[in-house]
């Protein structure tokens, strides 16, 4: 108790701080240090984060997922549709519907035929990125 006083004081938490850290244990038992960061918004954050090519490309596929995922949930909505039903029609699983509303699928050609059923067709179209953007992205591939 007194070492985490003299600690959080070594640190420049107050006192009363130092009573909220004591709360703050891992499974451990071992007191987490939080770094006293600015608080940002969820914008700020995302800005920040953006400015990574790698992490806006990710986040550019994540938004075209979405979008995908919509498009099937705006249909079975105005056709007043459950999942079920929407499976049936379409000769797949409702555990399949439900990935896809929730944008978690990796197989496209799935995907486009469940749009064509529903009226909507993919495009996919080659877009040349800058070369010096291109070699953080493949450095970062490397990496991950």
């Amino acid at each position: 108790m007194i070492n985490e006083a003299l600690r959080a004081k070594a640190r420049g938490f107050s006192k009363r701080n130092t009573e909220r850290l004591r709360s703050i244990r891992t499974l451990k038992g071992a007191v987490l240090w939080p770094r006293m960061y600015k608080l940002k918004s969820v914008k700020e954050h995302l800005d920040s984060k953006l400015k990574d090519v790698y992490f806006r490309e990710l986040y550019e596929l994540e938004q075209e997922k979405m979008k995908l995922a919509k498009l099937v949930v705006d249909y079975r909505i105005k056709r007043d549709l459950t999942q079920g039903e929407l499976a049936n029609e379409l000769g797949i699983t409702q555990q399949y519907i439900s990935k896809i509303e929730e944008g978690i699928f990796s197989n496209i050609k799935d995907v486009a035929k469940i749009l064509l059923a529903i009226g909507y067709r993919i495009e996919i179209r080659p877009v040349h990125i800058p070369e010096k953007v291109s070699k953080r992205i493949r450095h970062k591939l490397q990496f991950a």
